[in-house]
């Protein structure tokens, strides 16, 4: 019984992300279809369920932080599920706290397995595309006095995620290759899905936003959670 649900669960996960999408492309400005109020607060606790399901579920620092995580992105898209502006800052604030715990996992993981000159070098990606996202948002968020207050929120969020991705690359020498690339490829479609989300907000809406959000947004969060469970120390 366990070991169908562990293989299931998986087909259920993403069967229901695309219920999700179908109901957000059917979206109007006036009403949400049910089908997006029904699936989407389903997505990360059919993800937590599948994480329970294995052998010392949460039995490491990154594992518990994983998990933890997962329940705060549960939260983040129930806020975000509504499109309305007085939840936007709860909702990144739920992500916020996500992408924090995602930092301390996989910050313990490579804690002591890379120089800091690697570390680096790995960060430098990640500290461009902060200052280079920041740049391009900032005048579109400050020259509107609606939005204006939102800078410095989102001068925090784009560094956490910049934050989260380097933590990702850190793990190249403390685990095995499956699990680095699956977290590394996992970090990078998370900061590709918000980045979208601040780009249709703030900058220039983008066609079918949703659809490209969602689907990258549930692909990483998949991908890191299997990274994770997949991981093993490099002897």
């Amino acid at each position: 019984m366990k070991t169908t649900a562990k293989s299931i669960l998986p087909f259920i996960y993403f069967a229901t992300a695309l219920i999700e999408i179908t109901g957000e492309l059917m979206r109007t400005t006036d009403t949400t279809p049910w089908l997006v109020y029904i699936s989407k607060p389903l997505l990360m606790p059919m993800l937590m369920i599948w994480f329970l399901f294995h052998e010392n579920a949460l039995s490491s620092v990154i594992r518990k932080c994983v998990f933890i995580s997962l329940i705060f992105s549960m939260g983040g898209d129930i806020f975000l599920m509504f499109h309305a502006d007085h939840l936007f800052v709860f909702g990144l604030s739920s992500f916020l706290l996500a992408h924090v715990l995602y930092i301390v996992g996989f910050w313990h993981q490579a804690s002591g397995s890379l120089p800091w000159g690697g570390r680096f070098v790995l960060s430098l990606p990640y500290i461009l595309f902060i200052l280079g996202f920041l740049y391009i948002l900032k005048g579109h968020i400050l020259r509107n006095d609606a939005t204006a207050p939102l800078f410095i929120p989102v001068v925090v969020y784009a560094s956490v995620i910049g934050i989260m991705g380097m933590a990702a690359s850190w793990r190249v020498s403390s685990t095995n290759r499956r699990s680095f690339y699956f977290i590394l490829f996992g970090a990078l479609l998370f900061i590709l899905s918000d980045s979208m989300i601040a780009i249709n907000k703030f900058v220039s809406p983008i066609p079918y936003v949703a659809v490209w959000v969602m689907s990258t947004y549930v692909t990483a969060q998949f991908l890191i959670v299997k990274g994770t469970l997949i991981h093993s120390k490099i002897k």
